[in-house]
């Protein structure tokens, strides 16, 4: 399905099919850029590198990873050998810790009885995927010290309702604090876009979260205005092991998706998201942002759901494979990177 193109968008049918294009050429780029700076922290620092893209905003930088194949080569075979070993003895280990991660997660993002399906297949994935995770993250430890250069780990989710502030900030907390006690060695890039460059309220959050020790660093629009470099990133190391950036390093004012399909401004900021309903129907992001549109466009080879070719264009304009590697589509399902 890579290489087809929009040719038809009922619910906008005047909109400028060429501009829409130039639009994901230019949000590919945020996917490039979080992919080369992992990767260079990773190998400056020989440490596994854990990106979290923060939804809904930030999600997008995350289908831009490689897969593990892709980035451990000749050594992928053992390393995998090594995961899955570790993985199950550490499944039983950590199901205590684990519990009071997940139980904020659901809290927080299942709030009715109607969901009760989806209760339990959410329950059910976090008590697969965090285990795993650590297995990865402590496997990759050691192979970095020797036979890989980097590996980067990625994972999209609902980490903080930035527009709440420093109100939704116990499940980030709690999670990296479960990450960082297990995998000590990990560097933690958190990868999130605002529509207020000029005062982000995830500049609250972190605030908070370093009320009582600063641990956590923002940098570019959410530190001091910084550009932002795997070099800026390591200098900073060991002091701080979390870092929260945006993919984006530009300084064009931001629009709205209403402002963007109207006058169709010549400059770029990932604000042109915001507002679009249905952007990520049909991938795992939908269920994070709590957008129910099935928006459907039409290509030269059919009807696709908006999301789905959202996420298979920016994977075709960042040169990221679609990868039919079966433990990369395990992870892959598990850390909402579909």
């Amino acid at each position: 399905m890579q290489g087809m193109q929009l040719t038809f968008w009922s619910r906008y049918p005047d909109l400028d099919l060429e501009y829409f294009d130039h639009l994901l050429k230019k949000n590919a780029q945020e996917l490039i850029f979080t992919r080369k700076i992992a990767e260079t922290v990773s190998k400056i620092t020989s440490s596994p590198v854990l990106t979290l893209h923060n939804a809904t905003m930030g999600a997008p930088s995350g289908w831009g990873i490689y897969d593990f194949k892709t980035q451990l080569g000749e050594s992928y075979s053992q390393w995998k050998e090594k995961v899955n070993a570790l993985w199950l003895e550490l499944t039983p280990k950590l199901r205590e810790k684990i519990s009071p991660v997940i139980n904020i997660w659901l809290k927080r993002m299942i709030r009715t009885t109607s969901l009760k399906a989806r209760y339990f297949q959410e329950k059910q994935r976090l008590s697969i995927f965090l285990p795993l995770l650590i297995a990865i993250l402590k496997t990759s430890e050691s192979f970095l010290q020797s036979s890989a250069s980097f590996l980067v780990i990625p994972y999209i989710d609902k980490f903080i309702a930035s527009s709440f502030g420093d109100k939704d900030i116990d499940y980030f907390k709690e999670f990296l604090k479960f990450v960082l006690f297990f995998a000590p060695k990990t560097i933690v890039l958190c990868f999130d876009e605002t529509t207020h460059p000029q005062g982000p309220t995830l500049k609250l959050a972190i605030s908070a979260l370093n009320k009582e020790k600063k641990w956590i660093k923002g940098l570019g629009v959410y530190g001091a205005g910084e550009i932002v470099t795997a070099q800026t990133i390591t200098k900073l190391i060991p002091k701080y092991q979390v870092f929260v950036i945006s993919a984006y390093q530009g300084k064009s004012r931001p629009y709205g998706w209403y402002k963007i399909r109207t006058y169709c401004p010549q400059g770029y900021h990932p604000a042109w998201r915001d507002g679009l309903a249905g952007l990520f129907s049909g991938t795992q992001v939908e269920f994070l942002t709590q957008d129910e549109n099935k928006e459907q466009v039409q290509t030269e080879k059919g009807t696709i759901l908006l999301g789905t070719y959202f996420r298979l264009k920016l994977k075709e304009y960042s040169l990221t494979p679609l990868s039919g590697e079966p433990f990369w589509c395990f992870y892959e399902t598990l850390g909402n990177l579909g």
